[in-house]
């Protein structure tokens, strides 16, 4: 992919996170952030996709190039989120395209178990598995996790 493409595809993202309206709350809004570190363009544009009282729905898009090595590949990917807001369950499908390398999928589900104002406790699984590339499929890869926030 072509360097003109990489810059369409970050003025895009750019374009839509200004097109949208502001809401009143910061967790509604879309935001779109970017840098260049050691040669290395990066583009992420997030946003609310749906909300209402029991559920909610965020997106993720994301970009990256590296100009200094022309031989790794542009990475395009993107992250669906959704949150069932009364049991505070939550689950995630991400993907990132690394062209001839192939895409990495991703999934994850979790449960918040406590949460108070300064902390929180959750536990959930994941999976990830790599689909093409130069060696073909990888196997998949499970886990389990427990995560706090203080």
């Amino acid at each position: 992919m072509n360097m003109q493409t990489v810059y369409i595809i970050a003025l895009c993202c750019l374009a839509s996170a200004l097109a949208r309206p502001g809401n009143t709350k910061p967790e509604d809004q879309s935001q779109t952030k970017w840098g260049v570190r050691d040669g290395v363009l990066n583009v992420e544009h997030h946003g609310n996709l749906y909300k209402n009282d029991n559920h909610r729905f965020d997106g993720t898009a994301s970009v990256t190039k590296n100009f200094v090595d022309n031989k790794d590949p542009l990475l395009v990917g993107g992250r669906v989120d959704y949150k069932h807001l009364p049991s505070n369950s939550a689950i995630g499908l991400g993907a990132v395209n690394a062209g001839q390398f192939g895409t990495k999928v991703d999934l994850e589900a979790s449960r918040t178990l406590f949460k108070d104002r300064f902390s929180q406790f959750d536990a959930g699984v994941s999976y990830g598995q790599r689909f093409g590339g130069p060696f073909g499929n990888s196997e998949p890869v499970f886990g389990g996790f427990i995560r706090g926030r203080f």
